[in-house]
């Protein structure tokens, strides 16, 4: 391996040039810039593999790793040798030794037995039970057992044999009682037996009496009715009574001759005739209270309306005559009323008004009939009852069955709860109804063609004793039959 010596002094460079065992030392210049780097020397070969280290230290152990699959059962090993037999167990209670001394009658029904010591056996409610007469085996009573337990034995017996009380009882089960077979064949017919020996006469009776018969009466029976025979006598003296049909009608016979003509009678009294006289379109009227004393007058009034006896017409409804109406405000405990003229006997089965359009609330109306009595509403024809309002311009009615005779009558009603607003279809004003002169005038001009009174009518109307008034009433209408 050569030596390499490089001495660089202070100030200036030493050039070594390495040659076999010498070295030349030179002083040399500056050093010059420095040169290029060489080409890289090709790699040496790989050392010796050094000596193995110490072992290190023992790592921490790392987690467990998952369970792996169960593996696949074994084969099941031979069975064991069989063990020696157990001890034998106590033996169970019999049907044997169950006895009781109680006094039982032998009959059917319920019997209840106290069993000695409290010893009821293997017996069990429901098992078919045979209570046997220990001192006379032949004597029993059998049927189903409906309670066993606390030292009792109930038995609903339903066979017995024997009879009398006893009490010294033994127990068995028995066989249930099987369904009834069915009826054998009938067996063959036996021989006939051999006639007896004839018995003696015997002794001849009494002669009886002589029996007779007569006739009795003979009635005519209806026409068209069977003939009969009745025996009003005895077995041995019979009359016979006989009722014979009457024969049909026969045909009417021929009209007779006429007869002669009577005497005149005496004449009669001459009758009260019609009044002579008289124009187109007048009418009879009394002249005073005197019978038939009547005179030809001229028409006025109603009996020159044409409306009048035009009739009424079925489910229609009729109201007092007005032209217009309107929407009044009416107070409770006040019966209103207007007069109706009825032009022929009818039947009427409605009786109704209609509220307002400011109703509201919840109203109780009462509506009746009354008769008329020199123009004011006097008794009571109808108490048609109440009616319940809870709307506005509604009509509410009562069902009724009203007949009523030609005439003049009122039209009534009597607000016995007040709505908040108590308020009807009314007449439009004392002018628009048309009835209103008729009724007279307070004073001259003054209308008051309808009536009121102040009452409370919550059980009923009662006679009306009121007087004429303007406030318009409700408007009441009625519907004919």
């Amino acid at each position: 391996m050569s030596d390499l010596i490089v001495i660089q002094p202070v100030i200036a460079a030493v050039d070594v040039t390495e040659q076999v065992n010498v070295v030349t030392v030179s002083a040399v210049g500056q050093p010059g810039a420095t040169g290029a780097t060489g080409a890289t020397g090709a790699t040496g070969a790989t050392g010796a593999t050094g000596a193995t280290g110490a072992a290190g230290a023992t790592g921490d152990t790392g987690p467990a790793g998952p369970t792996g699959p169960t593996g696949a059962t074994g084969a099941t090993g031979a069975t064991g040798a069989t063990g020696p037999a157990g001890a034998t167990g106590a033996t169970g209670p019999g049907y044997s030794g169950v006895t009781s001394t109680s006094t039982i009658t032998i009959g059917t029904g319920l019997k209840t037995f106290t069993l000695v010591s409290g010893y009821a056996g293997a017996y069990i409610t429901g098992d078919r039970v045979r209570a046997i007469h220990s001192d006379t085996p032949t004597y029993y009573m059998e049927g189903y057992a409906n309670y066993v337990g606390g030292g009792t034995l109930i038995i609903t017996v339903d066979a017995i044999n024997g009879s009398g009380s006893h009490n010294n009882w033994a127990f068995s089960i028995a066989g249930i009682v099987g369904a009834t077979g069915a009826t054998g064949a009938t067996g063959a017919t036996g021989a006939t037996g051999a006639t007896g020996a004839a018995g003696t006469n015997g002794t001849n009776g009494t002669n009886g009496s002589s029996a007779t018969v007569s006739a009795g009466s003979t009635t005519t029976g209806a026409a068209g009715s069977s003939a009969s025979v009745t025996n009003s006598g005895t077995s041995s003296a019979a009359i016979f009574d006989f009722t014979i049909p009457r024969g049909d009608t026969g045909a009417t016979g021929a009209t007779g001759a006429t007869g002669a003509t009577g005497a005149a009678g005496t004449n009669g009294t001459n009758g009260q005739g019609v009044p002579t006289g008289g124009t187109t379109g007048q009418v009879l009227a009394k002249i005073n209270a005197t019978d038939y004393n009547t005179q030809w007058v001229a028409q006025s009034g109603w009996a020159t309306n044409p409306l009048l006896g035009m009739g009424y017409i079925s489910t229609r409804y009729y109201a007092p005559n007005y032209t217009t109406t309107a929407s009044n405000t009416l107070s409770a405990n006040g019966t209103y009323c207007a007069p109706i003229f009825i032009s022929e006997d009818s039947t009427f089965d409605r009786i109704s008004l209609r509220t307002g359009g400011s109703f509201s609330g919840t109203g109780v109306v009462r509506l009746g009939i009354f008769n008329n009595n020199n123009g004011l509403p006097s008794t009571l024809v109808l108490d048609a009852g109440t009616v319940s309002m809870t709307a506005a311009n509604t009509v509410y009615e009562i069902t009724i069955s009203q007949t009523l005779t030609k005439g003049w009558y009122w039209l009534g009603h009597n607000s016995t709860t007040a709505a908040t607003t108590n308020n009807f279809s009314v007449f439009a004003s004392t002018t628009s109804f048309n009835l209103g002169t008729l009724m007279g005038e307070s004073t001259w001009g003054t209308i008051a063609p309808f009536a009121s009174q102040a009452v409370n009518a919550t059980s009923g109307f009662g006679t009306f004793s009121g007087s004429q008034t303007t406030v318009a009433p409700a408007i009441i209408k009625l519907r004919k039959s």
